[in-house]
This record gives structure tokens, C-alpha cells and sequence, in this order.
């Protein structure tokens, strides 16, 4: 369970971090950022192949429960080209041939492809992920369906690379003194919403599907919030993953309208930590449950 909590956050943070990045303008920021964006990209998907191993969640095969949960054939049609090792060995090597394209010193045509690069490990990333709701342990937890349960994923992956990529494009004005402060307004905006909207889905997939649901949904549900089995870990998850970006996240936009970079990358330290801590604890009871938690 520990390794599939691991490569499950270490893919999301990846994936995230990779789409920002692709959406980052070249003309404000130098190779440096988005070389440090793509290393640290490819880093976590070796490290969640590693953790992962052969057989772990990353690399599992489409179940017939979860395929036919989809109305799909298990080894069918794009299915048997887009493995799981081919999209996982692609977002690796996208990752890395946009973190060399950016480092070194190439004429404008190339750097620009760099882009290309990064649109092709996001791509694969985020293939890969949702591809995961049909496998095991989530193929025997139907729960609320693949749908929230692929949104739940998507949004704490945006939700975790956006606070990373947030807090290095504060530390990144200490560099360059040329950088526009709408950059990070916008970046602080961004991450307000995905706090925002984190929190809407987990109250509407858990405070109202799941609570009025008397099948599957309703009974992991029950599991979570019982307190001999989840309800102290589901309890941290809301506390700390949920409320405290939540309450944190006008602070971060208010100092960064006030051109007070220092303050707001503080504060997106602070975050980081609340949404490391909550998206750990999301994917532990994402996995025992099959709820977007």
C-alpha cells in the first residue's frame, strides 16, 4: 500500500508540475526555470517507477472488473499501444529532453521545442493517471465511478505541481528583477482556484453523492469517517489538505497584488507543506476507499 500511495503522489506532483511549466511564457522566464521544472518532473516519475516496481500500480494492467466498469475490452484497441510502460517511459523521456533542451545552449528554433517536449510528458503523465482508475485496488472499489474518481486525481495533481511550481516562481524574482509581478499574481490566482475547486469536489462527491448513497459509495464513506478505522486520517486530510490551503490561499494572492514577493513565497511554503501533507493522506484514502477524497 505504501509504494502505491507513493508512486500514485509522485505521479500527480509530475504531471502537474509538467503543465505548468508547458504553460509558463518563454519570453519571461530563462532555460534555467523550465530545465528545473522538467528535472524535477522526470525525477519523480523515475522515482515513482522505482518505488512502483514491475508489478506496482503504476505498471498494472486494465482488470476485467474495471474494464468492463468503462465498457471496455481489457487489451483492446489504443489499449494494447499505449501501455503502461510506454506512456510512463515517454512522460520520462519528454521530461528529460525538455530539461536538456532548456539547459543547454541551443539556437531559438530548438529551445522553443521545448515545449513540444513538455506537451508530450504532460500528455502521457495525465494518460497514465487516469488510466489508473481501471486497475487495481480501484477496479474492486466502484465507489462513485471512474469519473470523479479520475476528476479527484486530476485536480490533486494540478493542485500539488501548481503549489510547487508556485513557490520556485517566487524564489525565481530573487534572480531576475525583470520578472513581471503579474506572473506571480497569477500563479497565487491559479492556486487559490485549485484549493477552491479541491474542495468543492470532495464536498460534493463526499458531503452529498457519497453520504446519500446506500450502495458501495456509501459504505467506503462510512469506513472513512469511522474513527477505529479512517476517521482520524480522513479528519487530517480535511483539516490540513483542504481547510488550511483553503484559508492560506487569499493571503498568498493579497501579497502578491501587493508586489510583496517575499511574503507570498512564505506563504507558499507554508502551502506546500499543507498540500504535501494532504495529498498524501488523499492518496492513501483514495486507495483504500475508491473515493476522490
Amino acid at each position: 500500500m505504501l509504494a502505491d500511495v507513493l508512486a500514485l503522489v509522485l505521479l500527480q506532483l509530475a504531471a502537474g508540475v509538467l503543465v505548468f511549466t508547458l504553460l509558463t511564457p518563454s519570453r519571461d522566464l530563462s532555460g534555467g526555470f523550465f530545465a528545473l521544472h522538467g528535472g524535477i518532473a522526470a525525477a519523480c516519475l523515475s522515482l515513482a517507477w522505482l518505488v512502483s516496481g514491475q508489478g506496482g500500480f503504476l505498471l498494472r494492467k486494465w482488470s476485467e472488473r474495471g474494464a468492463s466498469a468503462a465498457g471496455r475490452v481489457p487489451g483492446g484497441g489504443l489499449e494494447s499501444l499505449l501501455t503502461p510502460e510506454f506512456l510512463l517511459a515517454l512522460a520520462v523521456g519528454g521530461a528529460v529532453a525538455a530539461t536538456l533542451v532548456a539547459r543547454v545552449a541551443a539556437p531559438p528554433a530548438l529551445l522553443r521545442s521545448k515545449k513540444i517536449f513538455f506537451l508530450l510528458s504532460a500528455f502521457s503523465s495525465f494518460t497514465l493517471l487516469i488510466s489508473r482508475t481501471g486497475v487495481e485496488p480501484f477496479a474492486s472499489r466502484p465507489a462513485l465511478g471512474a469519473g470523479w474518481l479520475a476528476a479527484g486525481l486530476v485536480l490533486g495533481a494540478l493542485l500539488f505541481g501548481g503549489v510547487i511550481w508556485a513557490m520556485n516562481l517566487g524564489h525565481w524574482y530573487l534572480v531576475s528583477k525583470s520578472l513581471p509581478f503579474g506572473l506571480l499574481v497569477s500563479a497565487a490566482e491559479a492556486f487559490a482556484l485549485l484549493a477552491l475547486a479541491r474542495t468543492v469536489l470532495a464536498l460534493v462527491a463526499l458531503g452529498w453523492l457519497a453520504r446519500t448513497s446506500h450502495g458501495p459509495a456509501g459504505d467506503a464513506l462510512a469506513d472513512l469517517v469511522d474513527p477505529m478505522r479512517d476517521g482520524f486520517f480522513f479528519g487530517s486530510r480535511v483539516l490540513w489538505g483542504l481547510a488550511a490551503p483553503l484559508v492560506l490561499a487569499p493571503f498568498v494572492v493579497k501579497t502578491a497584488r501587493m508586489k510583496s514577493n517575499q511574503a507570498a513565497t512564505g506563504l507558499l511554503y507554508v502551502a506546500v507543506v499543507f498540500v504535501l501533507v494532504g495529498e498524501l493522506l488523499a492518496g492513501y484514502l483514495t486507495l483504500r476507499s475508491g473515493l476522490p477524497v
